[in-house]
C-alpha cells in the first residue's frame, strides 16, 4: 500500500502547476513540528490571560506527543522514500510523521477545548491537519503509514492527556473544597 500511494502522489506532481507546488511546500513548512509547538505555546499564553485552568494543556499535549514521536523515530528508524523525489530536505527517520503528529495533536486540542466559534475553529484545525498530512505525501518525504501513524499518535496522546488532566483537575477541585 505504501509504495502504491507514494507513486500516486509522485506522479500527480507532473500535473500540478509549479506555483501550487510552491504553496504546498510553504504550507508544510509553516506546520513543521517546532512551529506547531510554538502555536500551542501561543494558545497556552492566550488561555493564561483568560485565567483558564487548562492553560498548560495545549503545550503539554504538543510537547508530549513530539517527545513520543521522536523516541519512536529513533527506535523504529524507518528510512524515508528515495531522496531523489523529495521536494524538501528531511534527515530524520520517517516513522511516524512528526508533522502529522503535531497537527493532529493541535487539532485534537482545538476539538477538546474550543468553546467560542467551536464549529469553525475545529473544522479549520482538522482541514489543516488533513492538508498537512497530504502535503507530506506530496513532497515525497513520507510513506502513507508514516502519516497515518503520526495522526493516530497525535490524537491518542492528546486524548489520553485530556482524560488524565480531567481526573487531576477534578481531584484538585475536590481537595480544595474540603
Amino acid at each position: 500500500m505504501d509504495q502504491m500511494v507514494w507513486h500516486l502522489f509522485i506522479a500527480s506532481r507532473d500535473h500540478v502547476p509549479h506555483v501550487l507546488s510552491t504553496l504546498i511546500i510553504g504550507w508544510t513548512d509553516l506546520f513543521r513540528p517546532a512551529l506547531t509547538t510554538l502555536y500551542a505555546l501561543l494558545i497556552t499564553i492566550y488561555l493564561g490571560f483568560r485565567r483558564s485552568s487548562w492553560v498548560l494543556f495545549p503545550a503539554l499535549c504538543l510537547l508530549t506527543s513530539a517527545m513520543i514521536c521522536e523516541v519512536l523515530k529513533r527506535v523504529i528508524d524507518r528510512p524515508r522514500p528515495p531522496s531523489a523525489y523529495h521536494l524538501v530536505s528531511e534527515t530524520s527517520a520517517s516513522f511516524p510523521s512528526g508533522h502529522a503528529t503535531a497537527v493532529c495533536s493541535l487539532a485534537m486540542v482545538a476539538t477538546l477545548l474550543c468553546v467560542r466559534w467551536r464549529r469553525l475553529i475545529v473544522t479549520l484545525a482538522w482541514v489543516n491537519a488533513l492538508g498537512i498530512m497530504l502535503s507530506r505525501l506530496y513532497v515525497g518525504v513520507h510513506w502513507c503509514t508514516d502519516v497515518i501513524a503520526g495522526a493516530v499518535l497525535g490524537v491518542v496522546c492528546t486524548f489520553a492527556l485530556w482524560v488524565l488532566w480531567q481526573k487531576l483537575h477534578s481531584r484538585f477541585k475536590i481537595a480544595k473544597k474540603t
